[in-house]
C-alpha cells in the first residue's frame, strides 16, 4: 500500500529568514544566561548533596546541605523561567545568588569562630608522670593551634571567594533583565511563541 505524499516543509520568506537571523543574534545573551543558571544549579546541588552526606552528625553541615539543595532547585527553576522569556526570572536568580552569598558568610563565620574559640581535640597519653603530662598538654595545644589557624584561613578564603562569586553572579543575572525586555519588544511574536512552545532555532 503506497504512502500518501507528504507535504514539503513550509519555506520561510526572505523577510522571515531575516527576522530569524536577527533573533538568533539577540537571543545569544539570554541563551548564555540559561546555560550559566543550569550549570550553576547542578553544581550547587551536587555540592549540597556531598556536604549533607559528608556532614552526617554535624548539624551545621547537614543544614548547609539542605539549604544548598533549596538554592540549587531555585536556580534550575530560574533557568526554566528564563527559557520561557520571563523577565522576572532574572530577579529570582539574582536574589537567589544573594541568598547563597549570605549562607556562605554565616557558615564560614561560624566555622571561623569555632576555629578561634574551639578546644583542642587531640590528646596524648602521658600516663601518670607529671613531666610527661605537661609535655603532652603543650604538644596538644601547639598542634591544635596550628590546625585551628589552617581551618581559619580555609574558611576565611571560602568567605571571600564565595561571597565575591555570589555577588558577581547576582549582578550578572540582574543585568539580563534588560536584554529579555528588549528581545520581547523587538522580536516578532511568531518567533517568541515558537520559543515558548519549546522549539529551538
Amino acid at each position: 500500500m503506497s504512502q500518501p505524499p507528504t507535504s514539503p516543509p513550509p519555506v520561510l520568506s526572505y523577510e522571515s529568514q531575516t527576522q530569524l537571523k536577527l533573533a538568533r543574534a539577540a537571543y545569544r545573551k539570554i541563551s548564555r544566561a540559561i546555560s550559566v543558571a543550569k550549570g550553576d544549579g547542578w553544581s550547587i546541588g551536587i555540592f549540597g548533596g556531598l556536604t549533607f552526606l559528608l556532614g552526617l552528625g554535624d548539624g551545621l553541615s547537614m543544614l548547609l546541605g539542605v539549604v544548598l539543595g533549596a538554592i540549587a532547585w531555585t536556580e534550575l527553576r530560574g533557568a526554566a523561567k528564563l527559557r520561557q522569556l520571563q523577565p522576572q526570572a532574572t530577579r529570582l536568580l539574582g536574589y537567589n545568588q544573594l541568598a547563597l552569598g549570605g549562607l556562605l558568610v554565616v557558615y564560614a563565620a561560624c566555622k571561623m569562630y569555632a576555629a578561634v574559640h574551639g578546644h583542642g581535640a587531640l590528646s596524648l597519653d602521658a600516663g601518670s608522670d607529671p613531666d610527661l603530662q605537661k609535655m603532652a598538654a603543650s604538644l596538644d595545644k601547639s598542634v591544635q593551634d596550628t590546625v585551628n589557624q589552617i581551618m581559619f584561613a580555609v574558611y576565611a578564603m571560602l568567605l571571600v571567594v564565595g561571597l565575591g562569586s555570589a555577588l558577581g553572579m547576582s549582578r550578572y543575572y540582574f543585568s539580563r533583565q534588560k536584554h529579555i525586555e528588549t528581545y520581547l519588544t523587538e522580536t516578532p511574536d511568531w518567533i517568541i511563541n515558537m520559543q515558548k512552545a519549546g522549539m529551538t532555532f
